[in-house]
């Protein structure tokens, strides 16, 4: 099962704290928040439980991913107070491949992944143009994957928690670089024709990511 979170490295983030001294403060309060990010680096340590005429099996797997990821996540969020901000998140990803081995069949693979719930970010020192937050999210958790022999289906639920810094480089825009922590769960099925398997997995994920936010007054 593949997770994802998003990111930047610590050179670039330096270069943006640099890039942006205290001046031109940015308000927040009153305004709409439209964001997009996407992970850089990630790595996933998880266990999936195999359920087969009453006996589990176990398996440990851990994964360790970098640079443009196959996912992306949106952000909506208001402006309660200057450092307070509430809202939701949608983060979609998936891949489709497709395979013709010499002298086979042509083969094909396909994975899809939904993360929707509500978030809550609470940033730091008002009036400033780099301003470190904490946030905070919660969502319902779907997973499918499918090739020439299975198909799977999973639901479930994840928590995040991330802290980061906006740097507003212009009125209204900020970038948003990001550590991130998630815990996760899921459980469902996996269909061998003409046989059902129980499948659940749970893990954690750790992970830096890179944001784009507008703020809109």
């Amino acid at each position: 099962m593949k997770r994802s979170t998003w990111t930047v490295g610590p050179a670039v983030m330096s270069a943006i704290l640099a890039s942006a001294a205290p001046s031109n403060a940015q308000s927040t309060e009153g305004a709409i928040q439209l964001g997009l990010s996407t992970t850089l680096f990630s790595y996933t340590k998880g266990t999936v439980t195999a359920e087969v005429g009453g006996l589990e099996s176990d398996t440990d797997n851990s994964t360790t991913s970098w640079g443009i990821r196959d996912s992306a996540a949106a952000e909506l969020g208001y402006g309660v107070t200057d450092s307070l901000v509430l809202g939701g998140f949608l983060q979609l990803g998936g891949e489709s491949t497709t395979g013709e081995p010499e002298g086979q069949q042509e083969s094909e693979s396909s994975e899809f992944e939904l993360l929707l719930g509500p978030k809550l970010d609470f940033m730091f020192s008002p009036g400033q143009k780099v301003r470190p937050f904490v946030g905070a999210m919660a969502g319902l958790l779907m997973v499918s994957a499918d090739d020439e022999a299975s198909e799977t289906s999973l639901t479930g639920f994840q928590l995040l928690g991330r802290v980061g810094v906006r740097a507003f480089v212009a009125p209204g825009f900020s970038i948003d670089p990001a550590l991130s922590l998630s815990w996760f769960t899921a459980s469902g099925e996996t269909e061998f024709d003409p046989t059902t398997i129980d499948v659940s997995a749970s893990g954690v994920n750790v992970g830096l990511l890179i944001g784009f936010s507008g703020w809109v007054l």
